[in-house]
């Protein structure tokens, strides 16, 4: 399996409408073009925080009432060049709060890319769309590998597939928890309240998702590998040569 691409997002449009899931429908122009455009620019950003849940199914966000933050981690680190591509397309402001700018004798200055690549968190403003943009920079536990289990594809196309990677409710929630007990955190209590919905209310059901998450994601390892061994031309051909059961993984 080394040697096999496992990004869905190589393959082509049936594939991807066959591996993923939709995500729910969006109801802000604005957060669904961001999420759109900031992945296709940088196909490294993997869509976490609560963003992230919903699109799972497994928060609900009125999009009218208000405007989440927009949390990404990361399947590898960024380079200057790319961050320098996000921040001038959309003209962010960087506001890393007093991290913002550095002292050189009594003149304050900007920080530099380079100097912002050094932040556990990027934190970035959209003026014109009133959104916060975090991009969490230090943990790289996101990849690819057929051995890791902690990335989603959900397609957020609305006619033709845009398929964005989601990091892991699982790792998303041990998040929140750890938030929860912050006692200085400002957003404690809602971090606390999402964690009793999730693990006292609907625990059957967050777990539930994340098996149907990872048996869909064996079954496109498994068509990948078919494909692989037999030398298909593409793997709609490996699911009617040697169609996957469910039971193969019970």
């Amino acid at each position: 399996m080394n040697n096999i691409n496992t990004d869905l997002r190589s393959y082509d449009e049936a594939t991807q409408q066959r591996f993923s899931n939709q995500a729910p429908f969006i109801d802000n122009e604005e957060i669904y073009n961001r999420i759109l455009t900031l992945t296709s620019l940088c196909p490294k950003l993997i869509l976490a925080g609560s963003v992230s849940l919903f699109s799972l199914n497994l928060l609900s966000i009125d999009f009218k009432q208000r405007k989440p933050d927009l949390d990404f981690s990361l399947s590898e680190p960024l380079t200057e060049e790319e961050l320098d591509i996000l921040i001038n397309f959309f003209n962010l402001t960087i506001t890393n709060n007093s991290s913002e700018f550095i002292f050189d004798g009594e003149d304050p200055k900007k920080l530099t890319t380079k100097q912002l690549l050094e932040k556990e968190v990027i934190m970035l403003y959209d003026e014109q769309s009133h959104i916060n943009i975090d991009i969490f920079n230090k943990n790289y536990d996101n990849n690819f590998s057929s051995k890791r289990d902690n990335l989603y594809p959900i397609n957020f196309g609305r006619k033709t597939p845009h398929i964005v990677y989601v990091q892991s409710p699982a790792v998303t929630i041990s998040h929140k928890m750890k938030y929860s007990f912050y006692p200085s955190y400002g957003k404690r209590k809602k971090h606390k309240d999402d964690c009793v919905d999730f693990l006292c209310k609907n625990y059957s059901r967050f777990c539930s998702k994340i098996d149907h998450l990872d048996f869909q994601k064996r079954q496109f390892l498994d068509t990948l590998f078919i494909k692989f061994q037999a030398n298909l031309s593409d793997i709609p051909n490996a699911l009617r040569e040697r169609p996957i059961r469910e039971q193969y993984y019970n």
